[in-house]
């Protein structure tokens, strides 16, 4: 033990001017975390992942070298202290180790606070690391300790990301990010690339011998939306929707960006450990999300066809979602995940004429207006109080005058619900309410209702979810969180039968949340599709590439 400790901390660790202090927190012998305050360029960070004895992952510190090259070391936590511990000259990290042993050090070098149990008063110094006994209990798999020591650098991901986020495209038209993330694939030894499925989707395939074929699929298109942070790579990019011919500003502003960028990041992860793997790795990624349309597009243009284009099929499937939590944060649940969701384009058809003579007139903004209204009804008065059920009209367009009675109103509705029941009568009652009150109206047309998108329900698998459940709580400890079911959806599951898993990633910054939680503002925090949605890089990329390749090694590990 006392020779790890020699390994652990250098020469130029014990003689550096700066102190620090160890808090432990937990005070049991399983896991502890330590507040370390006053390291310069996270030198102790550093020492300790040069062993990967590193439990956490990493926190937001802005772009330091020193950061980078304790990932580069294996680094599995550092994060930015609990909100309330005093704050030093040097930011404050903590890390989350497994208690195995305790020695001794010279106070000048630790200073300890007091301890809960009663015999760590007692002890002038301690210092808790990882010893194989504690690993084993800890991580029975050896997935966590495969993952800490084959860390990529993720300075070129970093880059990356900042780059796709300048750059983003509307859905069905991802002809530049495709090309991006096929050129980064073509550059990992061993990969086949397939490119222009079903619009401008992308596949690498890996084969590493016989096992089961795991497939992780990420999302290439972003939104019409013009970006209002103060990233210094923001996105100003505006492009002509090839759907309305509209010229539109686009942004990454649910988290496409960071998905890609990590599922690079655990591929190259993954090739670094192919010898204690043994399957079919399949990274997919999908064009036109945002509509729900591009999963369903690449199975249909033959993407798993032997005719076509020959993927494999997978056994298992996984995906995750940057979502407006604290950065790092990784939560999943089995059954019921998010919600299926149908839109509709619906145009009525009144009877326009000048605004001094309505009695001539059926007022397509009054007819509009109504169908609102009685749609409201369908959650209120007609859904099972324990059902969840979303109703909502996003847009309705009439008229262009204030003297004429528009002929014409536009509406834009949106449903969702969590069973196959609840949506097919929301459907009904919709398309129902609809043509009830164009008649009553006395419309001389029938409504037009068009399907516009459609989200299936999003499941995941209970057998494959508790594999890939139990290796995150594992490996990610307090950083868990059992998911709750959202309300949100996501054509991820048409990309089946095959079982699958989805997870969703904390991805805001640490300080921001904590003070937000504070004071009771976390709904003013700017979430996904908001014009001011803003992951933070780090810990977010480092978490997110340590859950996708978790889940693989769960189960392609020999």
């Amino acid at each position: 033990m006392m020779d790890l400790f020699s390994r652990v901390f250098s020469k130029d660790l014990l003689t550096c001017k700066s102190t620090f202090n160890a808090i432990l927190t937990l005070g049991h012998l399983r896991q502890s975390r330590f507040v370390v305050r006053g390291v310069p360029r996270c030198q102790l960070a550093i020492q300790l992942a040069k062993l990967g004895v590193l439990r956490d992952g990493l926190s937001s510190f802005g772009e330091d070298v020193a950061y980078r090259q304790a990932f580069r070391y294996g680094s599995k936590s550092i994060r930015k202290a609990e909100s309330g511990v005093e704050r030093e000259r040097h930011p404050a990290i903590t890390i989350t180790a497994t208690i195995t042993a305790t020695t001794h050090f010279p106070t000048s070098i630790l200073k300890t606070q007091p301890f809960q149990p009663p015999i760590f008063a007692r002890c002038r110094w301690l210092l808790l690391l990882f010893s194989s006994g504690a690993m084993a209990l800890s991580d029975p798999s050896g997935v966590s300790e495969l993952i800490a020591s084959h860390h990529p650098s993720l300075s070129q991901y970093e880059d990356l990301y900042r780059t796709l986020h300048a750059n983003p495209e509307l859905s069905e038209q991802e002809v530049w990010t495709a090309a991006v993330i096929a050129a980064k694939i073509e550059k990992f030894d061993g990969f086949e690339v397939h490119t222009g499925i079903g619009g401008h989707g992308v596949v690498g395939v890996f084969r590493n011998g016989t096992g089961k074929t795991v497939l992780i699929r990420a999302e290439l298109d972003a939104l019409p939306l013009e970006e209002r942070t103060d990233l210094p790579y923001a996105s100003f990019k505006r492009m002509l929707d090839s759907r309305d011919n509209v010229e539109k500003p686009v942004m990454h502003a649910c988290g496409h960006d960071m998905h890609m960028t990590a599922v690079l990041a655990a591929t190259e992860l993954l090739l670094s450990c192919r010898a204690a793997w043994s399957g079919t790795l399949v990274i997919l990624f999908q064009g036109h999300e945002e509509s729900g349309s591009g999963a369903q597009a690449m199975v249909d243009d033959g993407l798993y066809d032997p005719a076509r284009h020959n993927i494999p099929r997978p056994d298992v499937m996984f995906a995750g979602h940057t979502m407006p939590r604290k950065a790092g944060i990784i939560s999943t649940r089995k059954g019921v995940f998010n919600s299926a969701a149908n839109s509709f384009r619906v145009t009525v058809f009144g009877r326009g004429g000048h605004g001094s003579r309505p009695h001539h007139t059926i007022d397509a903004v009054v007819l509009a207006s109504s169908i609102v209204m009685k749609l409201q009804g369908i959650v209120s008065r007609e859904t099972n109080p324990q059902d969840a059920v979303v109703v909502t009209v996003g847009s309705l367009q009439a008229g262009d005058s204030e003297n004429v009675i528009a002929d014409k109103a536009i509406l834009k509705i949106n449903a969702r619900s969590l069973t196959n029941e609840s949506r097919a009568s929301v459907k009904a009652a919709i398309k129902r309410i609809i043509q009830g009150e164009c008649l009553t109206a006395g419309c001389a047309e029938l409504p037009l209702i068009e399907e516009t998108t459609s989200f299936p329900l999003l499941y995941n698998d209970e057998a494959v979810t508790d594999v890939v459940e139990n290796e995150f709580k594992r490996h990610f400890g307090n950083r868990f969180e059992e998911a709750t079911v959202s309300m949100g959806s996501e054509d991820f599951g048409n990309l089946g039968p095959s079982p699958g898993c989805f997870w969703n990633i904390g991805c805001i910054d640490a300080n921001e949340w904590d003070e937000a939680l504070a004071n009771g503002k976390l709904a003013k925090i700017p979430g996904n599709h908001s014009a001011g949605f803003k992951p933070v890089i780090q810990p977010t990329l480092f978490a997110a590439m340590e859950s996708y390749a978790l889940a693989t090694l769960a189960f392609l590990k020999k």
